[in-house]
């Protein structure tokens, strides 16, 4: 099992949020916000910024932290865990820097397949992380934790 600290971003347009869209080892298709593992030496703020160039192409600043995630999961079914996998996940509010294009990404994630704009009403009718209670957290206006394990 591996140990990481990763950032993750919200990011709200248009009354839709940006997920990335993953295929895991069984065929499933799940979304997870857009960021990545923090290397040391590298701010979170930092490596979210440049997990969003690398994986969609966007240019984002970083806003308020919206949520701590932390989970335990054993049995992976996610071809980089094969050992499993015991993360924490800071997750901030984000926004566009500007309205430049997208750009396409450099660097995708293993088992990633594209991105996807999912309007907010029907975030809870997909597989998404970290929680299809996502906009609810962010209209609560408080920091959450959320613990998840196997």
């Amino acid at each position: 099992m591996i140990y990481r600290v990763s950032a993750r971003g919200l990011l709200i347009e248009n009354n839709s949020v940006l997920f990335i869209e993953y295929r895991d080892m069984d065929n499933a298709i799940y979304y997870s916000l857009p960021g990545g593992g923090q290397d040391i030496n590298i701010d979170l703020a930092q490596t979210l910024r440049n997990e969003f160039i690398e994986e969609v192409g966007i240019e984002i600043q970083t806003g308020d932290v919206i949520l701590v995630r932390e989970f335990i999961v054993s049995n992976s079914r996610v071809e980089c865990w094969p050992n499993g996998i015991h993360q924490l996940e800071i997750i901030f509010d984000c926004k566009r820097v500007h309205d430049k294009i997208e750009i396409p990404a450099t660097k995708p994630d293993i088992g990633m397949t594209g991105i996807k704009w999912i309007p907010i009403d029907e975030i809870k009718s997909y597989n998404v992380f970290p929680t299809t209670d996502i906009i609810d957290i962010v209209k609560s206006r408080s920091v959450h934790y959320l613990l998840n394990r196997d």
